[in-house]
């Protein structure tokens, strides 16, 4: 009986630990987003543009295409998606013609994928991701 007991408290405590875990890593992920955010908006003040792509424009690209011309000037160090846990391939990243729009896109464990930025296309990701709250 004292067995059964510490087994049901045992998952009840593993089902509220998982709950935070989930709840941490999307508050990473937000954190994430400003922060390239952040850089990127510096990125256009110093070049008058948004940085470029090598895929061209209005195309999706890792954010591992942006490491060389954001890091380490305009932030220090690689964000990365905690629950992969390795590099900038994590988030993405469009570039819109011209230079004068971006998006950057996120899946966030509760809420699901997506996009943010300035000038978002409706079009990046498809017209079924919504923009960030």
């Amino acid at each position: 009986m004292v067995i059964s007991i510490i087994g049901l408290l045992a998952s009840v405590v593993l089902t509220s630990l998982n709950t935070a875990r989930v709840k941490a890593r999307d508050a990473k992920r937000k954190s994430d987003i400003h922060q390239i955010k952040l850089a990127i908006e510096l990125y256009y003040d110093s070049n008058n543009g948004y940085p470029p792509v090598s895929c061209g424009n209005d195309c999706q690209a890792s954010m591992g295409n942006l490491q060389d011309t954001i890091s380490p000037v305009y932030i220090s160090a690689a964000p990365h998606d905690p629950s992969l846990g390795s590099g900038w391939d994590d988030y993405y990243y469009v570039r819109a013609t011209g230079g004068q729009g971006y998006g950057l896109r996120v899946n966030y464990e509760n809420s699901g994928v997506c996009k943010t930025g300035m000038n978002v296309s409706p079009g990046w990701w498809g017209a079924g991701v919504p923009i960030c709250p």
